[in-house]
């Protein structure tokens, strides 16, 4: 189910961001096909200035996500490997975020637990981190 949600929305970015900027870039797909709205990216922002990096879920790569509220319509995700890694507030730096839209409380578990078991695997946490190719990204999820 993962790589079904992350097929079309990988990217990767050569940018110098701010973190901020890193969230609104990884959210764009999904902005883009209309499953969230702009209030939930300055949700996912807040979230971050209110409660910290708690999205960091390992070195370097991050799950932004917020309370649907009704910006969310379709339970999606976005990829993004950021070459330049970002600073989040408390100093930690991400260079892999993965954007999670949930439309309801419980259609996003079974993708969470997939990326959970991914993220136990230190190697899958390496080629994460130096991937360059959405292929390879989908090989790693698959």
């Amino acid at each position: 189910m993962l790589t079904e949600l992350l097929a079309d929305n990988i990217h990767f970015s050569n940018q110098q961001l701010a973190w901020q900027d890193a969230i609104t870039l990884a959210s764009q797909p999904l902005l883009d096909q209309g499953y969230i709205t702009q209030n939930y990216v300055d949700d996912i922002v807040k979230n971050i200035e209110t409660n910290g990096s708690y999205l960091v879920l390992v070195p370097e790569i991050a799950l932004p996500h917020a309370r649907s509220n009704g910006n969310v319509s379709q339970t999606s995700m976005s990829f993004l490997k950021l070459n330049n890694p970002v600073i989040f507030p408390d100093g930690q730096p991400v260079s892999v975020m993965l954007v999670l839209a949930s439309a309801d409380n419980d259609g996003h578990l079974d993708v969470l637990v997939e990326f959970a078991e991914t993220l136990t695997d230190k190697e899958q946490q390496h080629l994460l981190k130096t991937a360059t190719t959405k292929e390879q990204i989908l090989t790693i999820f698959n």
